[in-house]
């Protein structure tokens, strides 16, 4: 699906800019004017000018806000995954609290997942292993026949009280659209049609008022 994405944006004119890492907003006058970038080629990090700029770095944007001294509590949570084959399609998906089974062609299951606050470490553990597995077979165990193909780790953007950060903040031209933890892909449909709207028109038909980054006012205080 990405791939498919990427292709049909860029028909339309839109420019990528792979393996190059946004490094700083630029603030001028209460508005972003670029943003800084980092990569391999020297000559793709030159800064990049824009009317608007939408922050989608996931576990990152806080990294990009701090400077500015804005506060957004985004953290990293990984998740871990493992992948089987197996002799047969899984039909559907299947869950059972916290872990879940979804069928992927040809003849694979992804098992998963893991919640864990441990930086931006993405290793794969045998704590996170055995946590999954054991969770499964309670209601699959079907699995311990089947043949282990891989297992991964990655980082979701986890906030303070678990819900997406979008639209406008403290800087005027700078949209949020980050922080949705497990439900990235989910939302994604949703969150891309209320980003465009608040973009193209300046507002949205639905009230995103409670995503607003500007709920985050005040740091914690360690007592």
């Amino acid at each position: 699906m990405t791939p498919a994405l990427a292709q049909a944006l860029e028909r339309l004119g839109v420019e990528f800019r792979a393996h190059t890492a946004a490094t700083r907003l630029q603030v001028a006058g209460g508005r972003v004017i670029s943003v800084e970038t980092r990569s391999a080629s020297a000559a793709a990090n030159s800064p990049i000018s824009a009317g608007h700029f939408i922050l989608a770095a996931g576990c990152w944007s806080c990294e990009l806000t701090a400077p500015l001294g804005m506060y957004l509590p985004v953290q990293p949570c990984r998740g871990q995954m493992i992948e089987f084959e197996s002799p047969r399609e899984l039909p559907l998906v299947v869950r059972a609290g916290h872990h879940y089974l979804v069928p992927r062609a040809p003849r694979r299951i992804l098992v998963g997942t893991t919640a864990e606050y441990a930086g931006y470490q993405k290793e794969v553990t045998g704590e996170g292993l055995r946590s999954i597995l054991e969770g499964a077979w309670r209601f699959a165990p079907l699995l311990k026949d089947l043949r282990f193909r891989r297992a991964w780790a990655g980082l979701r953007p986890d906030t303070a009280d678990h819900l997406p950060v979008l639209g406008y903040g403290e800087v005027e031209n700078l949209i949020f659209a980050t922080g949705h933890f497990r439900n990235g892909i989910l939302l994604a449909p949703v969150t891309a049609q209320l980003i465009s709207e608040l973009l193209l028109a300046g507002s949205t038909p639905r009230s995103i008022e409670a995503y607003r980054p500007t709920r985050f006012t005040t740091r914690p205080t360690n007592s």
